[in-house]
């Protein structure tokens, strides 16, 4: 017997093999791409389900380093979800303390003063408001 022989058969044997293998995974990905079909059907958002389903399968150490990845980068831009709240304001002025920074909020836009400014074009015969001289005499 050949030697070739045997290397053409086990060939064989390993790409059949995949190509099952393949196959299955076709038909997984369809039953899955399914269930995302009744996720959006019950009125849930897709992508938040796929997201909540790759931290699921994610162990618990890269999950726990996730989350704390992205606390710190809501907290640098801004977004975190305790702010604003007493408990939240309180944790961004410890942390503004220990790295020596002050901390200023902005006025809220409620808060801030109203001016109000006379509508429309000022009369010809009205003195300016302010107290000066016209610019031009008319």
């Amino acid at each position: 017997m050949d030697g070739s022989y045997h290397i053409d058969t086990a060939l064989r044997g390993f790409v059949d093999r995949i190509v099952e293998q393949y196959k299955a995974r076709d038909d997984i990905n369809g039953d899955i791409r399914e269930i995302y079909g009744e996720v959006k059907e019950a009125g849930f958002v897709v992508s938040v389900v796929r997201g909540m389903v790759r931290e699921y399968r994610m162990d618990a150490e890269a999950r726990a380093a996730l989350y704390q990845h992205q606390n710190e980068y809501r907290v640098a831009l801004g977004l975190s979800h305790l702010e604003g709240t007493p408990l939240g304001d309180a944790a961004l002025e410890a942390e503004a303390i220990e790295l020596g920074e002050t901390m200023r909020k902005p006025t809220p836009f409620a808060e801030q003063p109203v001016h109000k400014r006379p509508r429309g074009r000022p009369r010809k015969d009205a003195a300016p408001s302010n107290g000066s001289r016209p610019m031009f005499d008319a």
